[in-house]
């Protein structure tokens, strides 16, 4: 077998256990922080997205991110994301 093969067969045995887990976790409900996140930092103002940070939950950049991400598909609500929480994982 080539270098070619042993690593795409490598990189194979390593990624599909990876995508497994990530899938089996993208779809549980709503964590306790994430809702405190989305509800006090993303759904907010953009003022407040950047510059309150009355809890070390605030990860600025993140929630600029997030912020970003689901204003542009539409989601304005944490009923929202709530129903469709691997849209926010993605």
């Amino acid at each position: 077998m080539g270098n070619y093969v042993k690593t795409t067969l490598y990189l194979l045995a390593t990624a599909l256990p990876l995508l497994y887990i990530a899938y089996t976790y993208s779809v549980l409900d709503i964590w306790n922080d994430e809702m405190y996140t989305l509800r006090y930092f993303t759904f907010t103002h953009w003022s407040t997205t950047l510059t309150d940070y009355h809890v070390p939950n605030n990860h600025i950049f993140y929630n600029v991110i997030n912020k970003a991400y689901l204003t542009i598909l539409g989601m304005n609500s944490l009923v929202d994301v709530i129903q469709y929480p691997w849209v926010l994982r993605l």
